[in-house]
């Protein structure tokens, strides 16, 4: 937790030089929640804010985010200079890829992938391991298990 205290606060991140974006997602008569990203230059930042209505008036309940250590941004940044990688460093790449961005660009990603993603779900439930692994790799997905 005092680990925490190294990284910018949301009001720090708001600085003003950022674009925002901001969407509804969850909402009912007491309560909403907003996706809110902040996206600079290099990076993108997206935080959570719960709000409640109290006494006729909206009030920020609870503000999280999902906090991704600087190393893998730069981790992520030296991978990708690398035009020739092994397809266990591609892999990486995928799922590194995928921590850091944000949720328009997950969205898009699973959009733009869905037939892959539903290949792999067939390949899973037939139990051919055989070629689930490909599978795996192709999305940038590390595990699969069933929900009991």
């Amino acid at each position: 937790m005092l680990q925490d205290g190294n990284y910018p606060t949301i009001g720090e991140e708001l600085n003003g030089n950022d674009s925002i974006l901001f969407r509804k997602i969850a909402e009912n008569n007491q309560s909403e929640v907003y996706s809110v990203m902040v996206k600079d230059n290099e990076h993108n930042s997206t935080f959570y804010c719960y709000l409640l209505r109290a006494s006729g008036n909206w009030k920020i309940d609870a503000i999280r985010k999902f906090q991704i250590q600087k190393f893998i941004y730069e981790v992520a940044d030296s991978i990708a200079k690398n035009e020739n990688v092994s397809d266990s460093v591609s892999n990486l790449q995928i799922m590194i890829t995928l921590i850091t961005s944000s949720d328009e660009e997950l969205k898009s990603y699973l959009s733009n992938n869905i037939n892959s993603f539903y290949e792999l779900v067939n390949e899973f439930e037939s139990d051919e391991s055989k070629r689930l692994e490909s599978f795996m790799n192709k999305c940038g997905v590390e595990s699969i298990f069933y929900d009991d």
